[in-house]
């Protein structure tokens, strides 16, 4: 798997958001975990699993995750090869829920970079998995049910709304503002900024300030 760098989105405001409203772009709830790409290989041993870090490092996470990822992999809900970006969610001080991978769209499927594929059509595949969704109405993290593998909230039209009631539920940011339109670079030097995602935070995550 040749290894490309997921995008980063560009910091917006939420005065901002009134006027992508106006144009075709989805919202996904912006989480504060740590980026994780989940890469298979159902040719290669043990499925050739592996979790990696926006950096290319290798994530700690539980049998649980790896478990569930197995269990889609051995289905027939995925190719034979791919790559997923997603959020690993663990060890923030305001995260005590489940161990769980919020996903957000694949980079990689049947060996073939999908990142220039329009953000919709790569978030119609993810929702065709049928994963379940996070549910903002819990508030508590504690509460929230175990799905090692899930999708976070997300819409195309009431971006405002979305983010509002990302307010006070401490296991986000905020949302990320995607151009239906728009793709991933994928770059092989590292993670690079792109207009194509607008992230509107109501708080800074702890990225740099707690460890894996």
């Amino acid at each position: 798997m040749n290894h490309r760098y997921p995008d980063k989105p560009t910091r917006s405001s939420k005065v901002a958001l009134s006027l992508m409203e106006m144009q075709d772009t989805i919202a996904l709830v912006k989480l504060d975990g740590w980026c994780c790409r989940i890469c298979w290989d159902r040719e290669a041993p043990n499925n050739g699993l592996e979790f990696l870090s926006s950096s290319g490092g290798t994530l700690p996470v539980g049998p649980v995750i790896k478990a569930a990822v197995a269990d889609l992999v051995e289905s027939d809900k995925l190719p034979v090869q791919g790559m997923i970006v997603g959020e690993w969610m663990k060890r923030r001080p305001e995260y005590d829920g489940p161990e769980q991978v919020q996903l957000f769209s694949p980079m990689e499927l049947n060996r073939e970079w999908v990142g220039h594929l329009a953000f919709k059509q790569r978030w119609e595949w993810m929702n065709s998995l049928g994963l379940p969704v996070d549910d903002l109405n819990i508030v508590q993290s504690d509460q929230m049910p175990d799905h090692p593998l899930i999708l976070p909230e997300s819409t195309d039209f009431d971006l405002s709304g979305l983010f509002n009631k990302t307010v006070d539920v401490w296991r986000t940011e905020g949302i990320v503002v995607y151009k239906a339109e728009g793709i991933i670079s994928g770059s092989r030097d590292g993670s690079a900024k792109t207009k194509d995602m607008l992230k509107v935070k109501w708080r800074d995550g702890h990225d740099g300030r707690t460890h894996v």
